[in-house]
C-alpha cells in the first residue's frame, strides 16, 4: 500500500516528485484559488509547497538506496582480487524505510484509501507574521502625525504613507495588499482624528479612484469604501459656499464638545442633510459617535421667530401693538378658533420648543430616513452586545469591524437585516447576527432603519 506525505498529495503528487514537478504543481494549484477570498485554502497551498520543496531537497542531499561510496567499492575490489576464495556472500540487506519529512518538519502521512491525517495546527506564513507585526507601527505613526502640527497637512498624510510602503517590511508583493486591506479597515471602522486626511491620502496612493477593481477585491470593505469615495466627489461638485459652510460644520461635529443653543442652530440645518446624503462618507472623516452624544444629552433648538414663543404684552401694561404686529396676532387668534377663545388663562400659550436631532420623519419629514442610523447606535449596541456568544482569537492584532442594516417593524421586531460590511472573521460576523436576532424587542422610540456596527476586540 503506497503512502505518500500530505504535502505531496495536496499538490497532487507522488513520491518520485523532485523540485521541478513541485514548481510546476504549485502554479498549477495556485490559479484555482482566490488569494484575498480563499485567505486559509492560499496559506495552506503555501505550507504544502515550502514543505515539499524542503522535503525535495533533504532527498537530494541522501545518497541512493544500497548504493556504496567509490571508495568503499575500491577497497572491496582489492579485497576480492586478492582473496577470491575469501570473499563471501555478503548477507541479505533489509530494505530502508524511507524518511520522507523534511528535518525538523512534523508531517502527517495519509493512505491513498482515504484514510485522512490528523489535522495540523495552522502556522501562518513567515510574510503575515512580519505584516501583523508591523502593523502596529503604522498605526503608531498615523496616530504621532495626527497629535503633531501638520496634522491638517495634506501632503504630509500622503507623504507617510509614500515612506511606509517604501519600507523594506512592506515590499513582499503579498504584504502590499495586506496593508492597504488594513488600512481600508482602519478607515470602515469610522472617524479618528487624522482620518479625514488619510482617506484622501489612501484614494491618491492607492489608486482606489481610477483602479476600481482594487477596491472590487476588498470585498464588502472596498464597497463601503467606494460608496464614500463617490459621495466625497458628490459632495465636492457643490456650490463653493455650499463647501465652505459644510466643512465648518463637519470640523465642529469632530469636537466632542456640546455646541450652545446658536450653534445648535446653525449646525443642525447644515449637517442633517449631510448625513442624509453622505452616510459612508460621513462615518470616515467626522465624528458620528459626538452626534449620537449630542442627541442623547437632549440638545434643544432656540425658539424661531413667529412660531408663538415670544410673549405678548400684559393686558394692564402700557405700549400697543404695531401694525405688523397687531395683524399677527389677529390672524393667529382667528386660526386658533375656539381653543383661543374657550382659554381661560387670558394669555397666548407658548409652543414646546422643538428637540434637536429628532428623527428625520417628525422634525425632518422630507430626509431620508436612512439619516438617523447612526443616531440610535449606541444605545441599541447595549441591547445586543449581552447575546455575542464569541472569543476573538488570540493573534487578532488589529480591531476589524462588522456593520448590518437593521430595519424593525412598528412593534419592534427585526424585519429585515442586511449585512452591508464584513469582519472578515466569519465566525464572528455570524455571532453578531444571531445576537440582533435574538433581542426579544427593541424599544419603540428608535428609528425603525439604522446601521449598527460591532469590533471583536474592546
Amino acid at each position: 500500500m503506497n503512502q505518500v506525505p500530505v504535502f505531496l498529495d495536496r499538490l497532487g503528487l507522488d513520491g518520485q516528485a523532485d523540485e521541478r514537478a513541485v514548481r510546476r504543481a504549485y502554479a498549477r494549484e495556485l490559479k484555482q484559488i482566490d488569494q484575498e477570498l480563499q485567505a486559509a485554502e492560499f496559506q495552506a497551498l503555501r505550507e504544502a509547497y515550502d514543505a515539499a520543496l524542503a522535503w525535495c531537497r533533504a532527498a537530494g542531499s541522501r545518497p541512493a538506496s544500497g548504493a556504496a561510496s567509490p571508495a568503499l567499492a575500491d577497497q572491496h575490489g582489492q579485497q576480492a582480487g586478492t582473496n577470491e576464495e575469501a570473499t563471501q556472500a555478503p548477507p541479505p540487506v533489509a530494505a530502508p524505510v524511507l524518511n520522507f519529512a523534511p528535518p525538523k518538519t512534523a508531517v502527517h502521512f495519509r493512505q491513498h484509501e482515504g484514510v485522512k491525517a490528523p489535522p495540523a495546527e495552522p502556522v501562518p506564513p513567515e510574510w503575515i507574521a512580519q505584516a501583523q507585526a508591523q502593523w502596529p507601527e503604522v498605526v503608531s505613526r498615523f496616530q504621532a502625525l495626527a497629535a503633531s502640527r501638520q496634522s491638517d497637512h495634506l501632503p504630509s498624510w500622503t507623504s507617510l504613507l509614500r515612506d511606509i510602503l517604501a519600507q523594506e517590511a512592506w515590499q513582499d508583493l503579498r504584504a502590499r495588499p495586506w496593508l492597504e486591506l488594513r488600512i481600508a479597515h482602519l478607515l470602515a471602522q469610522g472617524w479618528h482624528r487624522g482620518h479625514e486626511y488619510l482617506f484622501v491620502a489612501a484614494i491618491e496612493v492607492f489608486e482606489w479612484e481610477t483602479d476600481i477593481a482594487r477596491l472590487a477585491t476588498m470585498g464588502p470593505v472596498g464597497n463601503y469604501l467606494g460608496q464614500a469615495i463617490g459621495q466625497y466627489h458628490h459632495f465636492l461638485e457643490m456650490k463653493a459656499a455650499q463647501v465652505s459652510q459644510a466643512r465648518v460644520a463637519i470640523a465642529r461635529l469632530r469636537q466632542p464638545a456640546m455646541p450652545d443653543r446658536r450653534e445648535a442652530a446653525e449646525l443642525l440645518p447644515v449637517l442633517q442633510p449631510l448625513i442624509s446624503r453622505y452616510p459612508e462618507w460621513m462615518h470616515v472623516v467626522t465624528g458620528m459617535a459626538h452626534f449620537e452624544q449630542w442627541r442623547q444629552q437632549g440638545m434643544q433648538m432656540p425658539p424661531t421667530t413667529g412660531s408663538g414663543t415670544s410673549k405678548p404684552a400684559a393686558s394692564s401694561g402700557g405700549g400697543g401693538f404695531g401694525g405688523f404686529r397687531a395683524f399677527f396676532l389677529i390672524v393667529f387668534l382667528l386660526g386658533s378658533g375656539a381653543r383661543i377663545i374657550g382659554g381661560s388663562s387670558g394669555s397666548t400659550p407658548v409652543a414646546p420648543r422643538e428637540s434637536l436631532y429628532q428623527p428625520a420623519s417628525s422634525t425632518f419629514p422630507n430626509v431620508n430616513p436612512a439619516a438617523t442610523q447612526y443616531t440610535q447606535g449606541e444605545r441599541v449596541t447595549r441591547l445586543i452586545w449581552p447575546h455575542i456568544v464569541y472569543t476573538p482569537p488570540s493573534n487578532l492584532v488589529f480591531n476589524t469591524t462588522v456593520s448590518y442594516r437593521l430595519r424593525l417593524t412598528p412593534t419592534g421586531r427585526v424585519d429585515s437585516l442586511e449585512r452591508i460590511l464584513s469582519s472578515g472573521l466569519p465566525p464572528f460576523d455570524e455571532a453578531v447576527r444571531k445576537a440582533i436576532m435574538a433581542v426579544p424587542g427593541y424599544p419603540a422610540d428608535i428609528p425603525r432603519e439604522m446601521v449598527l456596527t460591532f469590533n471583536p476586540l474592546p
